[in-house]
């Protein structure tokens, strides 16, 4: 998967001394989010962000325009996929990745799980 080798390219530039975030943009072609099992994305981007303690997260997203005004937020697991509709009517779809093994974070532990 493309996506994997980017974010892996991306984490090596990193700095050591605080929690970094890379955002990959897909090209205007790219339906990776439309067209993939997408806690399999997930999955797999995690597994790669798991290789860089200093990554946070890791945001993949495509802009597009299907006519629909619904914004939405799903979680799965530690990672969010958002439905957002920009003030210009454009949607944005974006996958959040959480790298639950960065050094810089507090652990991860579900919305249901008592603090």
């Amino acid at each position: 998967m493309r996506a994997k080798v980017k974010l892996r390219d991306k984490i090596k530039q990193l700095p050591d001394d605080r929690p970094g975030i890379v955002v990959l943009t897909p090209a205007v072609e790219n339906v990776v989010l439309f067209v993939s099992d997408i806690r399999q994305l997930a999955a797999g981007l995690a597994e790669v962000a798991e290789e860089g303690p200093k990554l946070l997260r890791a945001v993949i997203f495509h802009t597009f325009d299907d006519g629909k005004n619904e914004s939405w937020s799903v979680d799965l697991g530690p990672h969010t996929l958002t439905r957002l509709i920009r003030s210009d009517g454009m949607a944005e779809r974006s996958l959040t990745v959480r790298n639950t093994a960065c050094k810089h974070a507090p652990r991860w532990r579900p919305a249901s799980t008592p603090i």
